[in-house]
């Protein structure tokens, strides 16, 4: 009887001990789950939606310069003719030119607010360590639009 006794401790312990490690590794996966689902979030719902519009007002910030740089190489310090078609032609062209420009401005005014609404609706993904980035956009952001409002943003037209 001895013997089956210990058998039998033998056998449950070395289940229990099955178990335990069993359950060890299923919490740490889940445990691992839970950490790789959250990164993904802050990846799906903050990260990865303000990368794609700081990068695209970068863009949009060198096409604007570019433009603007063609815009002064072409008519900026040119002795134009007076006459009234050389210069309705040459306010149509600078308008336009400006007119572009101004739009991609006016592009990157409108993905600011969607960042800022980003960062707002999702500020419980901001990592810690990037407290000090998220604060102050946000912060200029919100100054920046009434004082663009109040300067009329943008290049005016001659």
């Amino acid at each position: 009887m001895e013997e089956f006794t210990k058998l039998v401790i033998s056998f449950m312990g070395g289940g229990v001990i099955a178990g335990l490690i069993s359950w060890a590794r299923i919490a740490r996966s889940e445990r691992e789950t839970r950490k790789s689902d959250y990164i993904k979030s802050q990846l799906d719902n903050l990260y990865g939606p303000i990368y794609y519009y700081t990068s695209q007002n970068n863009e949009l910030f060198r096409l604007s310069e570019k433009i603007m740089g063609a815009y002064t190489e072409e008519y900026s310090g040119r002795k134009w003719s007076e006459e009234p078609t050389t210069q309705n032609n040459l306010k149509e062209e600078t308008t336009q030119t400006i007119d572009i420009s101004n739009r991609y401005i006016e592009i990157v005014t409108e993905n600011n607010k969607k960042a800022v609404d980003i960062i707002q609706n999702n500020a419980s993904f901001i990592d810690p360590e990037d407290n000090d980035i998220f604060q102050p956009h946000s912060e200029n952001l919100g100054w920046l639009a009434p004082e663009r409002d109040r300067l009329q943003w943008g290049f005016s037209h001659c």
